[in-house]
């Protein structure tokens, strides 16, 4: 079935009045390529256009199929969200062609965040949106703590902070380092679902395959992703996750 935007609420305490009510467009694991090409982005783009996302987010593993991304990006762009689209590294990203991927975005409106972040301001309020790069030819056991610091460096403290990490294990690192909320994707949700959760949940229930996850008083959403590994999902949609911040 196509891949469908679904409201996720996101209650967040001490929210500022500034930010309450921001929509956040999540876009991952689209994998242009075998299973979607850009009819597809082109479908989401315009079931998203109706929600007027005030930011879209792209966190990795967009595209398997490179000629497919800059018109995949333009037609992201086409949105025009108030706060921009950014994006952070998937290890797709970095298996189809880092440098060619970097040249792609570089030359596109999308800012890509390698270990770096952005303050954008709402009203009075301001939201520090932070990207990590994925650890996807190995390096460092737990690269992610060093990432973020990185990334966060010369950032306000007091702003609502926003992580895109393609992978959800880099989460406890954000959490531990102050990251208020964290999206990713990467998993799929084992493709696989049951009650909005992954089948594969009880035996992993540390991996985040799906859903919200709290860590040392912060939050965490993992997208199920709108693209596929291989074309077949049971009760585990494709998604485009619309992330609305609430005051808790």
């Amino acid at each position: 079935s196509a891949t469908q935007i679904v409201r996720r609420p996101i209650r967040v305490r001490d929210l500022a009045p500034d930010l309450e009510g921001l929509k956040i467009l999540q876009l991952t694991d689209l994998h242009l390529g075998p299973f979607m090409d850009p009819t597809g982005i082109e479908a989401i783009v315009e079931a998203a256009r109706a929600h007027a996302p005030d930011l879209v987010v792209l966190t990795g593993d967009i595209c398997d199929h490179l000629p497919y991304l800059p018109s995949a990006l333009g037609a992201i762009e086409s949105l025009s969200p108030r706060l921009g689209v950014l994006a952070a590294m998937g290890n797709h990203e970095v298996y189809r062609g880092r440098r060619e991927n970097l040249r792609i975005y570089g030359q596109s409106g999308t800012d890509l965040l390698v270990d770096q972040a952005r303050t954008l301001r709402v009203g009075a309020a301001e939201i520090v949106v932070a990207g990590v790069d994925d650890p996807a030819r190995g390096g460092l056991v737990d690269p992610y703590p060093r990432a973020i610091e990185r990334a966060l460096d010369g950032t306000p403290s007091a702003a609502f902070r926003l992580g895109l990490c393609h992978r959800p294990s880099g989460f406890p690192a954000l959490a531990r380092a102050g990251v208020d909320l964290t999206l990713s994707g990467h998993t799929h949700a084992g493709q696989i679902g049951v009650g909005e959760r992954s089948v594969f949940e009880r035996v992993a229930p540390e991996a985040y395959l799906w859903g919200r996850y709290e860590h040392a008083g912060k939050q965490l959403y993992t997208s199920s992703g709108g693209g596929h590994w291989f074309a077949f999902r049971l009760a585990c949609p494709s998604e485009a996750a619309l992330v609305t911040l609430e005051r808790a």
